[in-house]
């Protein structure tokens, strides 16, 4: 992965060879209206100490990021400030896989593999974050090196590590499972999926991979059995974004490219993605033409009945593919960032600067206030406690203004429910809870019509396991509302969720954080 010192160089000469004749840029999108009750509102970007490669909200409300082992920081969106928190192994934890875990810990497993190996090697190694103490622990070991893998915590607290490449660089065909003491293999035998597979738990217990591969794969967790489920329309959707929908019996998946090379790792050799390479092999017209395009493409996988299956739904405006996708508080989705063409490339223009919001209801997107800065691969973006959305990361930042701020940036969206009227407040709520418990809530302000748990979560190159949007029926009785929490860990797993309030205008509250099972 470059370093940012020489990105200015590198910068010059890409927007150089770009500008020359036959790399012409795509025309500039038009900018959707003003009102911020229909496009929602940006604060100006804010410098970052380190490139938000990974990001996790943590219990206290700050968010965690890192893009190195000596980078990682903490940033407490209520006052601004930075911590920094640096990983203290030697091996590097970049592009390893994240899991929330029942006490609030966050579970670092894999990554690249330690100075001197080769670029697509894995590594064993696991760390854990305490949000409380901040301090990180050094982890079992994982049972194979996994570079670009991902981890997903269950209905029952555990964590499963699956695909990414082992110290060798190829695949370590078998996903496993850590019980809190130790790493235990599955007996199954993995299909072949791309790099970080976008995985979900279902109610019934199942994990299901939906958003990157051609076809769907179920995992049933209890005997280590995949089963190949249904293909998409569109394909493959390399660099695409999967999102588990409110109701938990469908799977939003978007964007991504769908043709030329793959990244699989099972022994190829990927193609380059550093853009020094790409300068040093003189690989321009791949990066211009993009061999593997974004898609406006977007389908859902509805497993409520019987067999699941694929059906397409409205297209995003504008293609893209390495974005977020983010579940806002009231169960809408937003795609941000990401990139046109094969790449972001310094000086050109492919990148996405505009947001679309996916409606669940109407299932259709709309398109958002622009972000004033371009955040392509190793973007993330999260949902802060007060409903706003935090951006950041990204290899290169474009301005909208066109220039080249190679500095780490972030910042922060208002979406179009924080203009829409009075906000509930939540005046007072239980800290913890018991699967099935019945809660009592005292609130302010206007008519509260609906509630919800959002999973406090984790993401990186286009992934989010963790995130989750549990709908809780209310009843309202002056100030006082009783919702009852979900029935089980399958529905919603152990660990730290922000409860909302949702006014009759889907306004939502300021959430309180809320330890579940």
């Amino acid at each position: 992965m470059p370093s940012r010192r020489p990105l200015a160089l590198l910068a010059a000469l890409l927007a150089a060879a770009l500008a020359a004749p036959g790399a012409a840029a795509p025309a500039v999108p038009p900018l959707p209206g003003d009102d911020p009750a229909a496009t929602g509102r940006w604060d100006a970007p804010v410098a970052w100490p380190t490139q938000a490669i990974h990001a996790a909200l943590l219990p206290t409300g700050k968010v965690l990021a890192f893009g190195s082992n000596a980078g990682a920081t903490l940033w407490d969106p209520a006052t601004g400030t930075f911590t920094p928190v640096p990983i203290p192994g030697a091996e590097d934890m970049v592009c390893s896989g994240m899991a929330m875990l029942a006490d609030g810990r966050v579970l670092v497993t894999g990554g690249h593999a330690s100075a001197g190996a080769e670029l697509w090697n894995g590594h064993p190694v696991t760390w854990l974050f305490d949000p409380f103490a901040l301090t990180w622990t050094r982890g079992d070991d994982l049972n194979a090196g996994r570079y670009y893998p991902t981890a997903i915590t269950l209905g029952d607290g555990r964590v499963l590590a699956s695909n990414g490449n082992d110290e060798h660089g190829g695949d370590p065909y078998a996903t496993e499972v850590w019980d809190g003491a130790s790493w235990q293999r599955l007996p199954g035998m993995p299909p072949r999926m791309e790099f970080y597979p976008r995985m979900h738990v279902l109610p019934n217990g199942t994990v299901v991979s939906a958003g990157q591969d051609p076809n769907a794969m179920l995992l049933d967790p209890a005997t280590g059995q995949w089963t190949v489920g249904p293909r998409s329309e569109a394909g493959r959707r390399w660099g695409g974004a999967s999102v588990l929908l409110p109701g938990l019996d469908k799977v939003l998946v978007f964007g991504g490219g769908n043709t030329g090379f793959s990244s699989e790792g099972h022994g190829g050799v990927p193609l380059l993605r550093d853009p020094a390479d790409l300068i040093a092999a003189n690989h321009f017209e791949a990066v211009t033409d993009g061999p593997e395009p974004g898609t406006t493409s977007a389908e859902i996988l509805d497993v409520s009945g019987g067999a699941p299956a694929y059906r397409t739904v409205g297209a995003m405006t504008y293609p893209r593919r390495d974005h977020a996708g983010v579940l806002l508080a009231d169960g809408d989705v937003l795609a941000l960032g990401g990139s046109v063409g094969y790449e972001p490339v310094p000086g050109w223009g492919d990148y996405a600067f505009h947001p679309e919001l996916f409606d669940v209801a109407t299932e259709r997107w709309s398109l958002v206030a622009p972000a004033h800065r371009t955040r392509g691969y190793h973007s993330t973006g999260l949902l802060l406690p007060d409903g706003r959305v935090w951006f950041g990361g990204g290899d290169f930042e474009l301005a909208r203004d066109g220039s080249l701020p190679l500095t780490s940036s972030g910042e922060v969206y208002s979406p179009p429910y924080l203009f829409r009227g009075p906000r509930p407040s939540i005046v007072s709520a239980p800290s913890a809870a018991a699967y099935g418990e019945r809660l009592s809530i005292r609130k302010a302000g206007p008519k509260v019509t609906g509630a919800a748990l959002v999973r406090l979560s984790a993401t990186t190159h286009s992934l989010n396991t963790d995130q989750r949007w549990v709908g809780l029926p209310v009843e309202e009785s002056g100030d006082l509302l009783h919702v009852v929490a979900p029935a089980g860990g399958n529905a919603a797993p152990p660990g730290y969720y922000l409860l909302f309030l949702l006014s009759d205008r889907g306004v939502p509250s300021v959430a309180s954080v809320v330890r579940l099972g």
